[in-house]
């Protein structure tokens, strides 16, 4: 009876911890600042006040509020507190100038001011949160960032590139982009899309995009180089890998080695589709055959596969009576996108062993390791005995 008590005892702290715990978390996914991130370029002088609002709070708490971090010194609150929801304001007055270049943050903080007839460690832990404020001071002189991405395609659709640039620097720019195609398979240079000179103010923002016409290009995987000349001493430069496909199923891997025990087994194959497009009804027939002769066929179970997506297919079969050896299979696989039938095929080999066969192999394997490890201990032991004991 005491057990059980016990027992009883044990289980209704742990549910009462749970759900404890869970409220917990509840509430520190509820707790919500907005605007969470707020990203400014540096200007002399520059004067502006962010308003805040706080949600998700504990209605009769109290809740400290504060400014940490970079230029922190230049932040001032309009409150250092807030009981429950609410609202304050940040008000950023900047310098007329900043030595530092680069990326500087400034945290704006709510924190919860802890009980303090609470004991220290209990699950009555404050809670924290933060939102930031990203302030860009820029680079002496000229400076071009860039960002560059692509989308993938078909053979016969275009390809998108984009290239985001930002002026980082004091001085304005004049900007020349180009874009290099590459093969990602040989590195041999295939084509150079040229952009039109474009003038750029200190600070600004600037995205240019060009289309790639894919109808003579190979089906493969190519890489893009971004190249921005803008007077600095080296160009801005990014890359972008991306693929053109065609109605294409790749196998990438199948199961190289079965064991005949006289029971069903699986097969695996694990193909990959080369088309930026979805690709229906993948399945694959498995013909295993001793010499020209076919000895058992199967089906795998169907599939579909997303763009480039890589996904295993299975189908099984009775290995009973199956003779051991080494024979061919020949993989067809069918499937179907945007309502065009295709296939393929490739032919591989697979092992076939006994079950009896392969106790032996685990059996001198083992016994070579053991072997292996024993002679590297008395090596070892040896020359621990030859050397002179140290006093």
């Amino acid at each position: 009876m005491v057990r059980k008590e016990g027992e009883f005892c044990i289980f209704k702290n742990i549910f009462l911890f749970l759900l404890l715990f869970s409220g917990i978390l509840h509430f520190s996914s509820a707790l919500s600042m907005t605007p969470a991130l707020i990203s400014i370029d540096f200007q002399p002088n520059f004067k502006q006040t962010f308003d805040y609002t706080i949600a998700g709070t504990k209605p009769d708490t109290t809740y400290l509020i504060y400014v940490k971090g970079d230029l922190a010194e230049y932040a001032i609150l309009n409150k250092e507190e807030l009981k429950g929801n609410g609202n304050f304001k940040v008000s950023l007055s900047l310098p007329s100038s900043l030595e530092v270049p680069g990326m500087r943050t400034l945290y704006v903080g709510v924190k919860e001011i802890a009980d303090k007839e609470l004991v220290q460690g209990t699950i009555g832990t404050a809670i924290e949160l933060r939102g930031s404020i990203y302030i860009f001071v820029p680079y002496p002189g000229k400076y071009a960032e860039i960002s560059f991405s692509s989308t993938n395609a078909n053979v016969g659709d275009s390809v998108q590139f984009i290239i985001n640039l930002i002026n980082r620097g004091e001085e304005n720019l004049t900007v020349n982009p180009r874009i290099e195609i590459f093969s990602n398979q040989t590195g041999e240079k295939k084509e150079t899309l040229l952009f039109e000179e474009r003038f750029m103010e200190s600070a600004q923002k600037l995205s240019v995009y060009k289309m790639l016409n894919t109808s003579f290009y190979n089906p493969g995987r190519y890489k893009g180089v971004a190249i921005v000349e803008y007077g600095g001493n080296s160009p801005a430069t990014a890359e972008t890998l991306f693929r053109i496909g065609n109605l294409s199923i790749e196998i990438k891997n199948y199961t190289q080695r079965v064991i005949l025990d006289g029971k069903i087994q699986k097969f695996n194959i694990d193909i990959e589709s080369g088309w930026n497009d979805k690709i229906d009804g993948v399945y694959a027939s498995v013909s295993f055959l001793n010499g020209t002769s076919e000895i058992l066929s199967f089906e795998t179970s169907s599939t579909s596969l997303n763009p480039w997506e890589v996904k295993p297919i299975t189908g099984y079969f009775d290995t009973l009576n199956f003779p051991e050896g080494i024979y061919d299979a020949n993989i067809n696989l069918f499937y179907y996108g945007k309502d065009v039938g295709k296939s393929s095929s490739k032919t591989v080999q697979v092992e076939f062993i006994k079950e009896s066969s392969i106790v032996p192999m685990i059996v001198l394997i083992s016994l070579g390791i053991i072997f292996l490890i024993g002679a590297i201990i008395l090596i070892v032991f040896l020359r621990r005995k030859k050397s002179p004991h140290r006093k």
